[in-house]
């Protein structure tokens, strides 16, 4: 095995390794926080009050959305100024305070950066 290869394997190996770490990670969820599956949403939904707020963008909430949902979109749109990490702030007075909150979005990214 010549030096080259012997380079690449090792290189391989190293990130192997970094990615077998960050995917073993469990996902948990900041102290506070709760993170819930598809079903116990549904739980949610059916027994539980609370204040339902969708982080999509408007395009995605009316195409379809949670009935009883707020939306207050994550995304920069509309020719917003706001940055990403604004646009919920700028409107965080919507939200109550001391109530159980149930965030939502399309894969789970935007409401995990919400909460």
């Amino acid at each position: 095995m010549n030096k080259q290869n012997l380079t690449y394997l090792v290189l391989f190996f190293v990130i192997l390794g970094v990615v077998l770490i960050f995917v073993s990670k469990p996902e948990t969820s900041p102290p506070g926080f709760e993170t819930v599956n598809v079903d116990e949403a549904r739980e949610m939904l059916e027994k539980d009050d609370f204040f339902l707020l969708d982080v999509r963008t408007p395009v995605e909430f009316n195409e379809s959305h949670i009935e009883g949902a707020v939306l207050i979109p994550l995304e920069n749109g509309y020719g917003s100024n706001l940055g990403p990490d604004q646009l919920l702030e700028a409107r965080i007075n919507e939200v109550p305070k001391g109530e159980k909150i149930l965030v939502y979005c399309r894969t789970g990214r935007r409401s995990a950066v919400a909460s």
